[in-house]
C-alpha cells in the first residue's frame, strides 16, 4: 500500500509539473520519495522478522565464550586469542563468580594504542545490566528487549545453569548467511 501510494504520488507531482505547477510537482514528488522510502524500511524489517520467526535463544546462542578474569587488559585478552578467531564474546570472572560479559564488538571499539592500559572490566557489560533470557523464548522478542534497554548481549540461563550468550553479533551472522544463501 505505501510503495503504491508513493508511485501515485510521484506520477501526481509529474503531473503538476506539466501542468506548469512546478513547486507543488516538487513538494508532491518528495512526498512519494519519502514514502517509498519508509515503506522499503518497513518491508526490510518485516522481512527480517519473518527470518528470525521460530529461532530461539538456543538456536543462536554462543556456548564457548572464553572464561577471562577481570584485571585483563585488552592487549593481554588478544594475546590469549588464537589469531584470526576472535570469539564473539567472553564471560568475565572475578575468581569463580561471574561478573559480566564483553563482546568482541566493545574490544574493537577502542583505539588498539589504548589497549595496552585498558582493562575489561571498563568495556565489560555488568552483571547486574544484563538480561537473562531463557533457551525457549523467540529471538524476535529478545531483540526488541535488546534493543529497548540497550544491551549487546544477553545470557542464556536455565535452571540457574549458564548455557551460553545471545548477542546482535550472533543475529547479524545468522542473517548475513540466510540472505547469502538466498542470493
Amino acid at each position: 500500500v505505501g510503495q503504491t501510494t508513493s508511485v501515485l504520488f510521484f506520477l501526481g507531482g509529474g503531473l503538476f509539473v506539466i501542468a506548469g505547477q512546478f513547486t507543488y510537482g516538487l513538494w508532491t514528488g518528495l512526498i512519494g520519495w519519502f514514502l517509498w522510502v519508509s515503506s522499503r524500511q518497513n518491508q526490510r524489517q518485516a522481512d527480517l522478522r519473518d527470518s528470525l520467526a521460530g529461532l530461539t535463544a538456543s538456536d543462536l546462542m554462543v556456548s564457548n565464550c572464553p572464561r577471562i578474569q577481570t584485571g585483563t587488559s585488552l592487549a593481554s585478552l588478544e594475546d590469549g586469542v588464537e589469531a584470526g578467531s576472535h570469539p564473539r564474546c567472553f564471560l568475565v570472572l572475578n575468581g569463580a563468580s561471574l561478573e559480566g560479559i564483553l563482546a568482541w564488538e566493545q574490544v574493537t571499539a577502542v583505539a588498539r594504542e589504548l589497549w595496552d592500559q585498558t582493562r575489561i572490566e571498563a568495556l565489560m557489560t555488568p552483571l547486574a545490566a544484563l538480561r537473562w533470557v531463557r533457551p525457549q523464548q523467540g529471538v524476535v522478542h529478545i531483540l526488541e528487549a535488546m534493543d529497548r534497554e540497550g544491551i549487546p548481549q544477553v545470557p542464556v540461563v536455565d535452571n540457574g545453569r549458564l548455557l551460553g550468550v545471545l548477542g546482535r553479533a550472533e543475529v547479524y551472522h545468522f542473517l548475513h548467511h540466510r540472505f547469502s544463501a538466498t542470493g
